[in-house]
């Protein structure tokens, strides 16, 4: 299977920084499908390939007929989303390994449900933060699913790319991004659109 991987919001704490996280990715088995729809959507709004498609900053009306077009192909969706003023403090001064812990809850889980032997290739934006102090995003992946899981049977191979040159991760931008603004500006327009696509949703110190 492949897994794309991508996050909207910061991690930091200061007054110019904002009230929600969240990660979310998406699981394609014909990777080929996910990426085609993405680069139709560009060609039929002449947007240029060196141009991103981006949650944040693309036209409303496009965002939606490109969630419309991946509606339509087998793919599944999760997302985890923190709510940042009730983080407890010494997270707050640490935030590698809130971020630690906001992997393990999503994605780590997801990729072990997979059955034994299975290839897994994880794609995640070349801009994605880093984890914990000694381990980078591939070593931490690595550690919690061959050794912690002991799931040394996982072919598990993760890639950085750049974004404006790789049509799924702008893909992934954009349905991260659709959730991320249910939260953020209470805005559900997109997030209704793949709604019934989501396959976990999962809210990290709403409670508090």
């Amino acid at each position: 299977m492949y897994v794309y991987l991508d996050e909207s919001g910061d991690l930091g704490f200061s007054l110019g920084s904002t009230k929600f996280f969240t990660i979310a990715f998406v699981i394609v088995e014909n990777p080929l499908l996910f990426r085609r729809c993405v680069k139709n959507v560009k060609m039929k709004y002449n947007i240029p390939q060196d141009v991103e498609l981006k949650g944040s900053s693309t036209r409303q009306t496009i965002k939606e007929d490109l969630l419309r077009r991946l509606l339509k192909l087998d793919i599944e969706i999760h997302a985890i989303t923190v709510k940042k003023a009730s983080v407890e403090s010494r997270l707050r001064t640490d935030t590698n390994i809130l971020y630690n812990y906001i992997v393990g809850l999503s994605l780590v889980g997801r990729i072990l449900e997979e059955p034994k032997s299975s290839r897994v290739i994880v794609e995640v934006d070349k801009r994605i933060t880093s984890v914990t102090s000694g381990f980078n995003f591939n070593d931490y992946l690595k550690y919690k699913i061959w050794y912690e899981a002991e799931r040394q049977d996982l072919d598990l191979h993760i890639h950085h790319l750049e974004s404006h040159q790789t049509y799924a991760i702008q893909g992934i931008d954009v349905i991260c991004n659709s959730i991320y603004r249910k939260y953020s500006s209470k805005n559900d327009k997109l997030f209704d659109i793949i709604r019934t696509k989501l396959k976990s949703d999962k809210r990290l110190f709403f409670g508090k």
